[in-house]
């Protein structure tokens, strides 16, 4: 009983070395097609964005600010930043938010709080 186990998991480990040795080439081709098609996206980034997050929230004005909004930069709270998407709540506008909440509710999901 034991040797059958032990088989078992040696083809186990045998098939899932394998696979791994299966994705080194693919993870270097992947890295080349990377590199090639680079964005400078890192480039875009600009020196405010890397900045320390500091103060009160942009929006109240009462909260501390704990993000910053990849559209306009501002620091905001957590009440006036949408997590998901990067924004806060100033860039993006009441119909688009009412468009997301009918899309929630059609799909069942509960994605916008």
């Amino acid at each position: 009983m034991v040797k059958k186990n032990n088989d078992e998991l040696s083809e186990f480990v045998k098939e899932k070395l394998a696979k791994i040795q299966h994705l080194a080439p693919m993870n270097s081709e992947l890295q080349k097609w990377l590199s090639e098609k680079k964005t400078g996206l890192e480039d875009k980034i600009s020196v405010k964005m890397q900045k320390e997050i500091t103060g009160k929230c942009n929006i109240c004005r009462h909260r501390k600010a704990r993000y910053r909004c990849i559209k306009c930069n501002r620091e905001v709270c957590a009440e006036h930043y949408w997590i998901l998407y990067g924004l806060c709540k100033k860039c993006v506008s009441d119909k688009t938010i009412e468009q997301w909440k009918d899309e929630e509710k059609r799909l069942g999901i509960d994605i916008i709080r």
